[in-house]
């Protein structure tokens, strides 16, 4: 301290003259003309004095910091991180387990990778018509069933299963409701209208099992009587075999007319006419009549005559006539009876009844 300065706020403590400076003889002068640099320092191996060594601590002081503020950023975000990250005792250990949140370890990747390596090579196929049971279907085509997935019509809701003659359906054209249709339910149009039910039990009293397009011998009929045949065709060609045509023919059996007449006959051939009462055999020609047969009835009817053609008779036969039946309103009597070859004939004589006499020959 200089005792000549001008300075009056100090305390003196000695006003003795020194002799030397208590440890200046030992400190760092302003220069550092003492001070060796440690070589094995990590950050001041290279300081030249101790300002330079101090100048460099405190710039690596400066550099640390801020590294140490990164850090603690840094700590917090992986602290984060590896609480997301799974523990090595989660790693499966086989490929049974399955887990889709879980690594598969490499020994098990080792013995995958093997199973490639000698699995049998897979076909890719790209199309859609394969019908493979084993080969693989390509990317492609994986587009392609996105593409019709994508465009598909999305299911209607769920309905009750069943058979219904109506349905409702929607813009999709997929069933949304079925019901049974009812005849409100068809528009009338042509050949398409429905009968009544009463109209339906005309319809198959008048048609039966006709369809409308059966030929005769399709349609079927009941035998009845002589005819034995069950279809229309059959039975119409029995009766054109059985029938006795209007030209002519002959009879196999009898003919009974009941009450009935035989009427404007030109002349009747036959072995027996047997009259049950007032039925007459009548000829166009009322004078002649056929009756080839041992025996017979005949009537004489207009007239007091009768020639009957007989293939039986002859010149030299004896004929016995009579009247069939007495008859009180008739007082007509046989007068003649003449026999020719293949004929005779019959006279009366007396009032004739106006309807006809009945005569018997034997």
């Amino acid at each position: 301290m200089s005792t000549t300065a001008n300075c009056t706020d100090f305390t003196e403590i000695s006003n003795a003259p020194f002799t030397a400076v208590p440890f200046a003889l030992f400190s760092v002068d302003a220069q550092n003309t003492r001070y060796v640099a440690n070589a094995a320092a990590n950050y001041i191996h290279i300081a030249n004095s101790f300002k330079d060594a101090d100048n460099i601590l405190d710039a690596q002081i400066k550099i640390n910091e801020a590294a140490i503020a990164n850090n603690t950023v840094a700590i917090v975000t992986n602290t984060t991180a590896v609480a997301t990250k799974i523990a090595t005792t989660a790693i499966v250990d086989d490929l049974t387990t399955g887990g889709s949140a879980v690594p598969l370890s490499a020994e098990q990747g080792k013995i995958l990778k093997n199973l490639l390596d000698t699995s049998v090579t897979i076909t890719v196929e790209d199309n859609l018509t394969s019908t493979s049971a084993t080969n693989a279907l390509s990317e492609n085509q994986g587009k392609v069933l996105k593409g019709l997935l994508d465009t598909k019509v999305p299911k209607n809701s769920v309905i009750t299963a069943g058979t219904k003659t109506k349905i409702t359906y929607d813009a999709n054209g997929l069933v949304t409701a079925g019901a049974d249709a009812t005849t409100a339910d068809i528009n009338a149009s042509a050949d398409r209208n429905y009968v009544t039910d009463a109209e339906l039990v005309v319809i198959s009293n008048t048609s039966g099992a006709n369809s409308g397009d059966q030929t005769a011998a399709e349609v079927t009929t009941t035998a009845t009587g002589a005819i034995i045949a069950t279809d229309v065709d059959s039975a119409i060609a029995e009766l054109e075999d059985e029938k006795l045509a209007l030209a002519g023919g002959t009879m196999v059996g009898n003919i009974d007319m009941g009450t009935k007449n035989i009427s404007n006959a030109t002349s009747i051939t036959t072995g027996n006419i047997i009259d049950s009462g007032s039925n007459k055999i009548n000829t166009e020609n009322d004078n002649i009549v056929t009756i080839n047969s041992i025996s017979g009835r005949f009537r004489i009817t207009g007239t007091n005559f009768k020639t009957i053609n007989n293939n039986k008779v002859n010149e030299n036969s004896i004929i016995i006539c009579k009247p069939a039946s007495a008859d009180s309103s008739n007082t007509t009597y046989i007068s003649e009876v003449e026999a020719a070859e293949g004929s005779f004939t019959v006279t009366l004589e007396g009032t004739l009844n106006s309807l006809s006499t009945l005569l018997q020959f034997v």
